[in-house]
């Protein structure tokens, strides 16, 4: 990927933003609303689409409460967010194990928050380094966030130089 295309993608992320946990509704949403929340709020950046189905299973697999009277709330849905980016990276079952550790160690906001704060920082250095670069290797759970939100990054500026690889060879193929 050549530099000036480097800098589309970088401009292209700079522009993406996930709320933080107090700006994540907290009224109640029904499954369909909270599916179409997740979408939209990754649709432009990452290749993320999740189902009712996938939402509903994360639930019968216990990684997340069980809806109240049908409704997500700000905790269920900031573990939604978790769960669906790191699915990119990590398998279910580890997801799972990490969730029970991160619940044990962390209040949801805190452990939300850092995710969201060091996703953005890695993504906008192009996958290279996040915003606390303190190695603090006690903490085995907030190692492995860390090597899982820059896991993230990587593969999200390895689609993007793949996609831009695809379309320079297109274009080269129609300029024949």
């Amino acid at each position: 990927m050549s530099s000036s295309e480097e800098k589309i993608v970088k401009k292209d992320i700079s522009e993406f933003n996930m709320p933080l946990y107090n700006e994540i509704p907290d009224v109640g949403l029904y499954l369909k609303q909270v599916v179409k929340f997740i979408n939209e709020l990754f649709q432009p950046w990452f290749d993320i689409k999740v189902t009712e189905s996938m939402l509903s299973n994360y639930v019968k697999m216990h990684m997340i409460p069980n809806a109240i009277k049908k409704q997500y709330y700000r905790e269920q849905i900031a573990s939604l967010i978790f769960i669906v980016l790191s699915k990119m990276v990590v398998s279910l079952d580890d997801i799972q194990l990490l969730l029970k550790i991160r619940d044990e160690r962390y209040e949801s906001k805190e452990a939300y928050d850092y995710l969201c704060s060091e996703l953005i920082c890695a993504l906008r250095s192009g996958g290279e380094q996040l915003c606390d670069e303190e190695n603090n290797t006690d903490n085995e759970v907030k190692k492995l966030m860390k090597n899982i939100i820059l896991a993230i990054a990587q593969k999200y500026y390895i689609e993007k130089a793949f996609s831009q690889l695809r379309k320079e060879r297109e274009e080269v193929k129609s300029e024949e």
